[in-house]
């Protein structure tokens, strides 16, 4: 261990080295928390460092895409295929709403963020 002498510890903070200057701090994306609620209940809160929008609605259409293909109906997408919608929160705000097409046989995607808003999926 190397022990700072007075002749060897700068003076001033701008006497020391350059490198301690030029440290760049990389930017953190911030951390994002969603809420997914259906009716009155709460169905999933994903929440994490750089999560988009676009990512939370991307799983809910998997979910349901998946769940046609398997033909299983145990999970909330069952809710969206019989009119219930699917409204997800970011803090305070409503940020989109997935429900059922008009036929039943799809999603409709509607974004309140400024995002462009999907059809039937």
């Amino acid at each position: 261990m190397r022990k700072i002498s007075k002749s060897t510890a700068p003076a001033t903070l701008s006497d020391a080295p350059a490198v301690r200057r030029e440290i760049a701090y990389r930017a953190r994306p911030r951390r994002r928390e969603f809420l997914i609620v259906v009716v009155t209940e709460e169905i999933l809160r994903p929440s994490g460092l750089g999560l988009t929008l676009d990512t939370v609605l991307a799983d809910i259409i998997d979910t349901f895409a998946n769940a046609r293909a398997n033909d299983t109906h145990a999970g909330p997408d069952d809710d969206i295929e019989h009119g219930d919608d699917q409204v997800v929160w970011e803090g305070n705000r409503v940020v989109a709403v997935v429900r059922a097409d008009r036929d039943g046989l799809g999603l409709e995607v509607i974004r309140f963020d400024g995002g462009e808003s999907a059809g039937p999926a």
